[in-house]
């Protein structure tokens, strides 16, 4: 998986595509990720800094408010 950016000016968002294929695994519209293991990543809302685990299909597996 590669992490790709996307500059806003003063902000910028993260997101995730698959190394092999090109396909998007998940948008950037994130303030931070970070692949916790083979299958999760863990990523921060860029606008209310909701931390939530999204699996590699890109599915939401949980939510939390910071």
């Amino acid at each position: 998986y590669i992490g790709y950016r996307i500059d806003f000016g003063e902000e910028e968002a993260f997101g995730v595509i698959h190394a092999h294929t090109g396909e998007i695994v998940f948008p950037a519209k994130y303030k931070d990720v970070m692949m916790v293991s083979d299958r999760l990543f863990e990523v921060e809302d860029l606008h209310d800094r909701t931390s939530m685990l999204i699996d590699i299909e890109g599915n939401i597996i949980q939510t939390s408010r910071k």
